[in-house]
């Protein structure tokens, strides 16, 4: 049986919430076109959706109200669909026991998934609406997310150490890593991860431009050189005329 709830938040919002067989699965705020998944939807379908991975401690500032900024998001732990600004977007946590768990909140996208990469994964990214464990949540089945060990995916090299005090450097992990087979939630041929290695051979290249144009210009006379010689020339044309000149005079 399918029906439609209509909801008050606490800050005045109107949400409209789609149950089925008692389960809230999909809502929507008024006056928006967006349809967000509950977490009890994306648990069903968790590969429908785009999802990013965070840890405890970020995921407690995400409690309080905070919104997530892309320098908590650990990669390569999960593979994500390409969205864009204003889109759907799941929350999972890498638990301190290696635990991928979740998803186990639902937002928006601040930016694109293109525009993540282009900022260097730096900035506010994702809005937070639903929560496992919110009265939303409350009024479904009270499942638990789904979790799976981060052992199983040979992933545990990307691991970040601390979870307490601080929040994971990106400089540090592996951006070309391969999910394993075994975790269902990934999503083969991923276009956003695909762009993130594009955009290192990018940089790359850059790098090894640049470094040939520096070796070229030391090699080349210097900006003072050029400039010496230059007034040098300018200096025997204007005597060479003045010669002429009087010569003629005579």
């Amino acid at each position: 049986m399918v029906s439609l709830m209509h909801v008050k938040c606490y800050k005045g919002e109107d949400v409209d919430v789609y149950t089925f067989e008692k389960e809230p699965l999909l809502f929507t705020v008024m006056g928006e076109e967006v349809l967000y998944p509950t977490v009890y939807l994306t648990w069903k379908i968790p590969e429908a959706f785009p999802i990013l991975v965070i840890n405890e401690f970020v995921y407690q500032k995400l409690l309080q109200g905070a919104d997530l900024f892309l320098q908590g998001v650990i990669r390569p732990l999960r593979q994500t669909l390409e969205f864009g600004s204003h889109a759907a977007v799941g929350i999972s946590v890498l638990t301190s026991s290696k635990q991928l768990r979740g998803p186990v909140a639902v937002g928006y996208s601040l930016m694109s998934s293109m525009q993540m990469i282009a900022n260097g994964m730096q900035g506010p990214g994702v809005r937070l609406l639903h929560f496992y464990g919110d009265l939303l949540w409350d009024m479904g089945t009270h499942a638990k997310p789904l979790e799976i060990s981060a052992g199983r995916m040979n992933l545990a090299d990307a691991l970040p150490g601390s979870y307490e005090t601080e929040f994971p450097s990106l400089g540090s992990l592996v951006l070309d890593g391969k999910p394993s087979e075994v975790h269902v939630e990934a999503v083969k041929g991923s276009s956003f991860d695909t762009a993130l290695n594009d955009r290192s051979k990018n940089n790359g290249l850059t790098n090894a431009s640049e470094e040939q144009a520096e070796e070229e210009l030391k090699d080349s006379d210097t900006v003072e050189t050029l400039l010496e010689r230059c007034f040098f020339g300018c200096t025997e044309v204007s005597c060479n005329q003045k010669r002429a000149a009087a010569i003629g005079c005579w």
